[in-house]
């Protein structure tokens, strides 16, 4: 899952939508060194049909399900990475 399906997953059952609704203006702030990037309704449109292919063919709940198991694993692949690690 990458950042823009987390955001999706972030928010509520409408998804991307909300979210964007609920933090365009501190991506936009971030993004004000950036020259003239924003999260207006025409990429928070195209980011939503990019997600589409996943999110209209899995039901929200499911989606939540998968990246809540992913969770502990990746707490696990972290701390097992860490556990190889000389630490002097």
């Amino acid at each position: 899952m990458g950042p823009t399906h987390l955001f999706h997953l972030g928010a509520d059952e409408n998804g991307l939508a909300t979210f964007c609704e609920r933090y365009s203006d501190s991506f936009n702030r971030w993004w004000d060194d950036l020259g003239d990037p924003r999260l207006d309704p025409d990429t928070v449109a195209e980011l939503i049909d990019g997600l589409a292919p996943v999110t209209d063919a899995v039901p929200y709940a499911e989606l939540l399900a998968r990246r809540d198991a992913l969770v502990p694993a990746v707490v696990a692949a972290t701390h097992a990475s860490s556990r190889g690690r000389d630490h002097r």
